[in-house]
């Protein structure tokens, strides 16, 4: 009797730990903007090692995600850009947030096999943009704040004839990935360090007169179904770990 009574403790113990353990581990749906696409995979995998939680990570343009979230998509997290992400936690929209989690300078890229243009200052960056056949930049933000950095200045007339705007997708590594001449593209390092395995050869940052940090926030979505698992990550965001990773793949 006293046998049994001992195996059915045991028996009940270990399933309570089983039952606590699959309650416990829950998965996460990560609404992010795409260059912060390397990074973020490499903190999701890290943070299920750490506690357990998945992380399934949809990437997309700001503009993209702001409408899926409109249609009535659901997520528990959304990272995209600080001001997107500051004032949807004005509105009550947003939760839990984890300020300019990632900074991402604008940089410069070519084709691979032709060479990269010198433009450590902003002279030579000038001078490599009137060489170029065409400077192709998104409609997003990052080519947004190209555009104005030119107007700033005052060389955006020079450059009349030369730029190309392209849509997110297919963004503009793959553009200039396809064209033949000597073409430049202008987009954020971090996209610009994971498209080097992929034929793409940096320049580098733009130079500082130039330069622009794109910045990056996170917070949870009032219908976040894993809720807690969705502050944990959103809070792991801000730890050691992820701002390592961050540095590895071009951001700050």
């Amino acid at each position: 009797m006293q046998a049994r009574a001992m195996l059915f403790i045991a028996t009940s113990v270990c399933a309570a730990i089983t039952s606590a353990s699959t309650t416990f581990a829950a998965e996460v749906k990560v609404l992010a903007d795409s260059p912060l696409r390397v990074p973020l995979n490499r903190i999701a995998a890290d943070f299920r090692a750490d506690t357990s939680h998945s992380v399934v990570i949809e990437f997309g343009s700001a503009p993209s995600l702001k409408a899926k979230l409109a249609a009535g998509e659901k997520a528990d997290v959304l990272i995209s850009l600080a001001n997107d992400i500051e004032d949807m936690a004005r509105q009550g929209k947003l939760g839990a947030v984890e300020a300019k989690l990632a900074q991402i300078k604008l940089g410069l890229a070519v084709r691979a096999g032709v060479t990269p243009p010198d433009i450590s200052t902003l002279e030579r960056f000038k001078k490599a943009l009137e060489k170029a056949d065409t400077v192709v930049h998104t409609n997003v933000a990052s080519g947004r704040a190209f555009l104005q950095q030119l107007e700033k200045i005052g060389f955006a007339k020079e450059l009349k004839g030369k730029l190309v705007e392209v849509g997110v997708p297919p963004g503009v590594l793959p553009e200039i990935m396809k064209r033949s001449g000597y073409d430049i593209g202008v987009g954020q390092m971090s996209q610009i360090i994971e498209f080097s395995a992929k034929g793409i050869a940096s320049a580098g940052p733009v130079p500082g007169a130039v330069q622009v940090e794109i910045t990056y926030s996170a917070g949870v979505l009032p219908e976040a179904v894993s809720g807690e698992a969705a502050r944990l990550f959103v809070k792991y965001l801000g730890s050691p770990k992820a701002a390592a990773a961050l540095v590895a793949a071009g951001a700050k």
